[in-house]
Parts: C-alpha cells; sequence; structure tokens
C-alpha cells in the first residue's frame, strides 16, 4: 500500500546499468534500490526496513575508524573544498 516516487540514475558505462531508487511519498526517503543492465535485467534489489531520519545511534554499537595504514588525502593542486554546488552561478 506504500506509494513510490522512482528515480533513475544510468551510468555511463558500457553495460547500461541503471540505478533506480524507491522514494516513499510519505516520509521521502529511500526504501529501497535496484540495480539493471541492459533491457530490464535485475541484477540486484536492496529494500531498506526501518528507514528513520535522525534516529538516536548508540556510539558503543556505531563505530567507525580508518583502517590500518590509512594516509591522509592529498588533494590535487588548485583543488579546495568544499568544492561549490553551482548553484549560486545559476541565479
Amino acid at each position: 500500500g506504500v506509494k513510490y516516487d522512482l528515480v533513475d540514475q544510468r551510468l555511463g558505462d558500457n553495460k547500461r546499468t541503471t540505478l533506480r531508487y524507491y522514494i516513499a511519498q510519505f516520509d521521502r526517503l529511500i526504501h529501497g534500490v535496484s540495480t539493471s543492465r541492459g533491457e530490464g535485467e535485475t541484477v540486484k534489489w536492496t529494500r531498506l526496513r526501518n528507514v528513520q531520519i535522525n534516529p538516536k545511534v548508540d556510539n558503543a554499537v556505531f563505530t567507525w575508524s580508518a583502517p590500518a595504514g590509512a594516509g591522509t588525502l592529498s588533494m590535487p593542486a588548485g583543488v579546495s573544498l568544499p568544492v561549490p554546488d553551482g548553484s549560486a552561478a545559476s541565479k
């Protein structure tokens, strides 16, 4: 009984891969993603359950650290972060 808006993203590969995002109309969150190649051939389907906005997360359960041996990021000369999104140029 859930209505979804579908957003297709076509990748630039030679296999014509398409990612399809299933966005629930009631909360505007992504509840599923499918990947297909060629004419309608579904390669992978992922359904997200219990999707929530800003849930409380126990830091003891969800932690991340860089892998052993990871170094720092070096940006190419002339590139700095954050990269402008271009929206200011269109106004």
